[in-house]
Formats: structure tokens, C-alpha cells, sequence
């Protein structure tokens, strides 16, 4: 059997059949060609092995600049937060200022308007005794039939007045 092994024993490489008997420069061939093939399986692996650490490298970044983000938004809800609390708390003092100046202002008004009231009727009061005395006046200028006798017995007193006295 070893002899029949050794006369089968040809190998078959790439469409090549070499024999025991094949020279040495033959088999040299073929290592070289196993030699490439495994380079360029290693160079293949070496490629993924650069390719997913390339990728792992990039995951971590992208994790990184992505918490990143996610803290600097939370910071920023944060003071945004904070902003909003307190223009809320602005607004409310505002409005209970509105609220104190409103009140103010109807209390004013209601004063105002009571002192309007009041120079009405003082108003009324005083058109009332302005017609009184516009009436009086009237009447006094018209003459009375007995007007003349009292001018001319203040006349005559006047005169004797005068007369006494000379």
C-alpha cells in the first residue's frame, strides 16, 4: 500500500499535477502560492480587525458626543426651567401689582367721581341762588308806583335836614 501511496501521491495545485518525483523549483511554486493566499487572508483579517476597531472607535465617539448632548439639553431644560419659575413669579408680582394699582384707581375714581357729585350740586346750589338774585335784581329795577312818593320824602328829609342845620 505504500507503494501505491506513493505513486498516486501526485497533487493536484490550481490545475497543476506534481509528482514525488517533480523537481524542486516545482514545489516551490506552489508554497508561494499558499503564502499569497494566506497574506491575503491576514492582510482581509488585519482590514476587518482595523475596520471594527474603526467602527468601535466611532460607536464610542458618537456615545460620547451623544451624552454630551444629552447633558448640555438637560442643562439647558434646566435653566430653562429656572427662567420659567421665575418669570412666573415675576408675572404674579406683576399681577397682584396690577391688582393693587386697579384697586387703587377704582378707589380714586370712586373719589373723584363723589367730588364731582359734590361740585354738581354745589353747582345746582349756586345757579339756584345766582337766579334768585338775578330775580332780585330784576325787581328791584322795576319801578313801583309808590317808589317815586318814598324818593321824594327821603328828598324833603335831606332838605330839612339841611335847613336845621343852616
Amino acid at each position: 500500500m505504500s507503494e501505491d501511496k506513493n505513486n498516486n501521491d501526485a497533487v493536484t495545485l490550481e490545475g497543476e499535477t506534481l509528482t514525488p518525483d517533480a523537481s524542486p523549483e516545482q514545489t516551490d511554486n506552489p508554497p508561494p502560492q499558499k503564502n499569497r493566499g494566506s497574506k491575503l487572508a491576514l492582510i482581509i483579517a488585519v482590514l476587518a480587525l482595523i475596520l471594527t476597531l474603526a467602527v468601535i472607535f466611532l460607536g464610542v465617539y458618537v456615545y460620547k458626543q451623544h451624552q454630551q448632548v444629552i447633558s448640555q439639553q438637560h442643562s439647558d431644560f434646566t435653566r430653562l426651567d429656572k427662567q420659567l419659575a421665575q418669570q412666573e413669579e415675576q408675572q404674579s408680582e406683576y399681577a397682584q401689582q396690577a391688582q393693587v394699582l386697579q384697586s387703587s384707581l377704582t378707589t380714586r375714581v370712586d373719589q373723584v367721581n363723589l367730588q364731582l357729585q359734590q361740585v354738581k350740586n354745589a353747582t345746582k346750589l349756586y345757579q339756584t341762588d345766582m337766579q334768585a338774585l338775578q330775580r332780585a335784581f330784576a325787581e328791584s329795577k322795576v319801578r313801583h308806583p309808590n317808589d317815586w312818593i318814598l324818593a321824594e320824602v327821603e328828598y324833603l328829609v335831606k332838605l330839612a335836614g339841611r335847613k336845621i342845620w343852616l
